[in-house]
């Protein structure tokens, strides 16, 4: 369990938390404090955490966030599995998607169950760069680029403002993609 004691300003690339061998199974508090100039320029299962699973996180703010990726991209989580989420706001997010098949999120590239409460998202520009010749992939979402149909998640009092330009078929205000 983390404790977030003041605001952070990090000024290097980011290395997310937690992978799919070794996720990030902790808490973290961070008691309205906020995390700025997050940046991560490439790769998959990006965001504050790259893999989370069966984690409690709130409270947290995330400001100035700039993520470039292939797959599962997120401002918190690139990949979410039986998450407890709330309180969390992020402003001014700059999410860019390279191929049309990855996901990618206002807060999280996929969601595998979970509870996500009092989310608020702001300032997000979020655009996939490679154009989807056959139809078929990918999502991005103002919240989430996927969402698992198969594994129940609650989304409760959401808000989510900004742009999102998809060349694909799975796009939404909230989730890009139900499914798999």
């Amino acid at each position: 369990y983390f404790r977030l004691a003041n605001d952070s300003l990090l000024s290097a690339e980011w290395t997310p938390v937690g992978t799919e061998a070794d996720p990030f199974r902790g808490g973290l508090d961070g008691a309205g404090y906020k995390i700025t100039g997050l940046k991560i320029s490439s790769g998959s299962y990006l965001g504050l955490f790259g893999w989370v699973m069966s984690a409690k996180i709130r409270d947290l703010v995330l400001e100035d966030v700039t993520i470039n990726g292939e797959n599962y991209l997120g401002t918190l989580a690139g990949y979410a599995k039986n998450a407890v989420v709330s309180g969390i706001t992020v402003r001014n997010a700059d999410i860019t998607l390279r191929p049309y098949t990855g996901y990618a999120g206002g807060l999280c590239g996929r969601v595998e169950s979970g509870s996500f409460r009092d989310v608020q998202i702001s300032g997000l520009d979020m655009k996939q760069t490679q154009v989807n010749m056959n139809g078929a992939g990918g999502g991005v979402g103002g919240l989430v680029g996927e969402a698992s149909a198969t594994t129940g998640s609650i989304f409760q009092n959401i808000t989510t403002h900004g742009s999102i330009l998809s060349y694909g078929s799975n796009a939404g205000g909230l989730t890009g993609r139900g499914g798999g």
